[in-house]
């Protein structure tokens, strides 16, 4: 999930391999029954699907996307890898 306000953004030497981006989500209980979540998804791709809602996003700075529960538990997970072995790496500790 890489967004396409990034793409074209000046980048320095030593940033080459640094990305780094926020993310807005909506989360459910863990209980939440899978047809409900399902739901919940579907809207909101729906809704992130509408011309005027990605418009006006986009001019705020934000990068309307969305997936399913599954695609997003593996972007966290490779995120994590990604930040534990910077970190790991650095030997940066929590002060």
């Amino acid at each position: 999930m890489v967004s396409t306000l990034i793409i074209n953004a000046p980048s320095k030497q030593a940033l080459t391999n640094l990305l780094v981006g926020h993310i807005d989500l909506l989360l459910a209980p863990a209980n939440t029954p899978k047809s409900v979540a399902q739901k919940i998804n579907q809207t909101m791709m729906f809704i992130l699907a509408q011309e005027r809602i990605r418009k006006a996003m986009l001019e705020r700075g934000s990068d309307p996307a969305s997936g399913s529960a599954e695609e997003f538990a593996a972007f966290l997970r490779l995120d994590q890898s990604k930040w534990a072995k910077l970190i790991k790496e650095n030997k940066i500790a929590v002060q």
